[in-house]
């Protein structure tokens, strides 16, 4: 008996003034050997050499364009409605896949035809590709919309056309928490299955948008949090209590501000998540005070090696591949 082609995966890169990086990008995702891929690079103007490392890909590149756009979300889209994969998915310029991830994600999506969205493990790793610790793990939608903590790795999330097609593209007036926003969105509304596997890497650097402009996702979360109450209907697969969701929404920046040296904003936001309901009141006194409270005392150096000897794990390929759906 034949077996059933594989299906269509299409892979946007949207670029800006990252050609230090970007070569290993594109090379992870044409050297996965994936038998149908459609693979489009959005670059928004770059100075910096990129347009000439992505000219010379030319000929394996389904579409590229450099022009100047609103940002990573219009990118995205944009590549996103050019594309004609069943699969779709994104990796930024800084970001690589893990050899034969894209194989592994069709594998499940061929044999879970109800799952709307394949989504793994990743590796945060240095500008030289050390790596430095795992992150992700399945993902309860309900605990999304609520804002309760959760770590899904954005390159290692695929999900099918039928997701844009119900939920939209990325909201381009998101420029930092642009995929928590979507991710929110269509977690909400498909059924997802989790490789419990890391599939891509994700690179911290000095300009990268977590580190660089960390503090600037404290108010788009917080924006995420009124979207989400302001619309309940467009999360079918959870139940929106606005106290809860704008409780998580004051963790969630209070932890991207102490990340970022604002200890005093943070400790305030924390306070007023408690101080709305006591939902969250677990996870502020005994994770993000304490939390807070090291890296004030020791300073973030210290914090950063305590956190990446918790989250150290075995080498990439080590974790069982086997999942389930959620």
């Amino acid at each position: 008996m034949t077996a059933p082609p594989w299906q269509k995966i299409s892979i946007v890169t949207p670029s800006f003034n990252q050609s230090g990086f970007l070569g290993e990008t594109i090379d992870s995702v044409l050297g996965q050997g994936y038998p149908d891929l459609e693979y489009i690079i959005i670059d928004g103007g770059s100075s910096d050499g990129s347009v000439d490392l992505i000219r010379s890909y030319d000929d394996r590149l389904t579409y590229w364009v450099s022009e100047q756009d609103s940002g990573q979300a219009e990118a995205i889209n944009k590549g996103w409605q050019r594309s004609n994969g069943e699969i779709l998915g994104w990796i930024n310029s800084d970001d690589y896949l893990l050899p034969d991830a894209l194989r592994k994600v069709a594998i499940v999506f061929r044999g879970h035809p109800h799952v709307g969205i394949v989504y793994g493990q990743g590796v945060y790793v240095d500008e030289d590709g050390g790596k430095l610790q795992y992150t992700g793990g399945q993902i309860i939608p309900q605990k999304m919309v609520d804002g309760s903590y959760y770590s899904l790795p954005q390159p290692a999330v695929f999900l099918r056309r039928a997701v844009i097609e119900k939920v939209g593209l990325l909201d381009e007036s998101f420029h930092y928490a642009l995929d928590g926003e979507f991710f929110c969105r269509a977690f909400a509304n498909f059924e997802a299955f989790y490789i419990p596997a890391p599939l891509a890497c994700l690179r911290v650097h000095g300009v990268s948008k977590s580190v660089a402009a960390g503090k600037e996702f404290a108010p788009e979360i917080m924006r995420m949090a009124e979207k989400i109450v302001a619309s309940p209907e467009a999360y079918p697969r959870c139940q929106v209590d606005r106290d809860t969701v704008v409780s998580g929404a004051y963790l969630n920046s209070a932890r991207f501000l102490y990340n970022n040296g604002l200890y005093m904003s943070a400790a305030v936001s924390l306070a007023r998540s408690v101080k709305l309901t006591r939902f969250h009141a677990r996870q502020v006194i005994l994770r993000e005070f304490p939390r807070l409270l090291v890296r004030l005392i020791f300073g973030p150096q210290i914090y950063s090696r305590l956190s990446a000897y918790k989250n150290s794990g075995p080498e990439y390929g080590m974790r069982p591949t086997d999942g389930k759906p959620n």
